[in-house]
């Protein structure tokens, strides 16, 4: 069940992504924007402008699928931050 919600969260989110690089995002700023996304670390959220709001839930959404699969025993959420 617990598995089920976060595949549904992330991908809700992906569509949402999806949305800010095509209607939402200028040129420079998703420059940014996919570097701080291609970083995954918090510190990254002082360069951006407009999505500071989506990189924000983007972390959330990660940190509380890691928490959620480490009380499962389960580590498998430290690779799709490698990525």
């Amino acid at each position: 069940m617990l598995g089920r919600n976060i595949l549904a969260k992330q991908t809700c989110l992906i569509g949402f992504l999806d949305d800010v690089y095509e209607a939402y995002g200028f040129y420079e700023e998703l420059k940014y924007f996919t570097d701080a996304v291609r970083r995954f670390e918090i510190s990254a959220i002082d360069e951006l402008h407009n999505q500071k709001t989506t990189y924000e839930t983007l972390l959330s959404s990660a940190n509380e699928a890691e928490d959620v699969v480490q009380k499962e025993r389960s580590y498998a959420i430290s690779y799709i931050k490698r990525r």
